[in-house]
């Protein structure tokens, strides 16, 4: 008589969001179209489009300009054709509903605002999706926005329900869970002036070593943070992990992984880089007994 093999409880489950558990391929549809309408051409139909969207920009390229990577505009069209995608990457999945002018300063009212780049967590079994938030070109800082999952034995639904402040929610930043602590991690980057009152970010990017910045702060990242929470949404900071010290310079996208007693992180990082966005490093940082940061925050049980 054969024995089963003995099934392990899973550690972890992952969630495919892109074109899985979600229908990411409005966003192309966006993107595309709105680089056709940039060359003066009409838009493409969805239905025309949605076959290629698993196989990339090339794909989408070739589609709605018939070139490939010998073509002289390539490379222009790719770059533009990124840069639009990520302007409107999971607006289209789960609408997004803009941000409160109340939330953002009326001086940068022309400059455009998303949401993209979604962190899944468990928060005491109800599954949570938080999202980095640029408000006018991230002139408004740490900020994200919570999403939450619904399942009426259909299709699961995922539905905007909040904005919520969140350090450094301003550019991609990154959760884990720590099953020790019962708590949950962040890598982040603060902003030191968002709202440009300084000349830094104007000056580099007359300069040509800022991108992406419109004369503003918002997108510093030379400041990498460790922070820690309990529920997901308020967060307490744990301590700077890496600092720039050029705003040419960063260390950003930062993906954190528990390695016994301490926190090994590696972070996508421009050192001799021509701008702060555009990374020439992968650099490996260590954070030795990191869950000895954290305070208590559990209260104790009242007699």
């Amino acid at each position: 008589m054969s024995t089963l093999p003995r099934v392990l409880a899973p550690r972890a489950v992952l969630f495919d969001l892109d074109g899985t558990l979600l229908d990411t391929a409005p966003d192309f549809y966006l993107a595309l179209n709105a680089l056709r309408a940039e060359a003066e051409l009409p838009p493409l139909a969805h239905d025309l489009i949605r076959p290629h969207v698993s196989h990339g920009s090339p794909a989408m390229l070739r589609l709605g300009f018939d070139i490939d990577a010998t073509h002289a505009s390539y490379e222009a069209r790719r770059a533009r054709f990124l840069e639009l995608y990520a302007e409107v990457l999971a607006s289209a999945t789960v609408p997004f509903p803009g941000v409160p002018e109340a939330m953002t300063n009326p001086q940068y009212e022309k400059l455009s605002s998303q949401y993209l780049e979604p962190n899944v967590i468990d928060v005491r079994g109800r599954l949570r999706v938080l999202m980095t938030v640029k408000p006018k070109r991230q002139s408004t800082a740490g900020m994200c926005a919570v999403l939450d999952f619904e399942d009426k034995g259909g299709p699961i639904d995922l539905n905007f329900t909040q904005f919520h402040p969140m350090p450094g929610g301003q550019l991609k930043f990154c959760v884990i869970w720590d099953e020790q602590t019962k708590l949950f991690w962040a890598t982040a980057n603060l902003v030191v002036d968002g709202q440009g009152a300084f000349d830094w970010f104007r000056d580099g990017e007359k300069r040509g070593n800022v991108r992406y910045a419109s004369g503003l702060g918002g997108n510093d990242r030379r400041f990498l943070m460790l922070q820690y929470s309990v529920d997901g949404l308020n967060w307490f900071q744990a301590g700077c992990v890496a600092q720039a010290a050029k705003i040419s310079q960063s260390f950003m996208y930062a993906r954190p992984v528990i390695d016994g007693d301490d926190l090994a992180i590696i972070a996508r990082s421009s050192i001799h880089a021509p701008n702060q966005h555009d990374a020439d490093h992968a650099t490996f940082h260590r954070v030795k007994n990191f869950r000895s940061l954290a305070l208590k925050l559990v209260p104790e049980a009242e007699e």
